[in-house]
């Protein structure tokens, strides 16, 4: 199984500090995703390479992953209720909300952000 947090050619994974989600929020060209998830999330895990498919076929929105163990108070400002979930954002504005682990979570998304661009 492929671990979700060593994709980083992929995905941008949030540390304190070193990414102002506010700014990639609001100023990002390209749709962006935030992507809510943990090391110990089973579906999270299971999702991790379906979503990194989408990104080898479609580089044009950018994910940033968060890890809700390590920053807890990011996950309570965004609300989070359940693992994995996905904000979608597009010109500064929440476009779409993705939680769960149902198979087709990953295509809905890919194709949300398709229509996007």
């Amino acid at each position: 199984m492929v671990d979700d947090f060593s994709l980083q050619k992929y995905w941008i994974t949030y540390q304190e500090g070193s990414v102002d989600l506010d700014n990639e929020i609001k100023n990002s060209k390209v749709p962006l995703v935030l992507y809510f998830s943990a090391k110990w999330c089973g579906p999270c895990k299971l999702m991790a390479p379906m979503l990194e498919e989408k990104l080898e076929q479609n580089k044009n929105f950018k994910v940033i992953k968060i890890e809700t163990d390590k920053y807890e108070d990011l996950a309570m400002d965004f609300e989070i209720q359940g693992l994995p979930t996905f904000y979608v954002y597009q010109k500064g504005a929440k476009v779409d909300t993705f939680m769960g682990s149902k198979e087709d979570l990953v295509d809905r998304l890919y194709q949300k952000i398709s229509s996007l661009n």
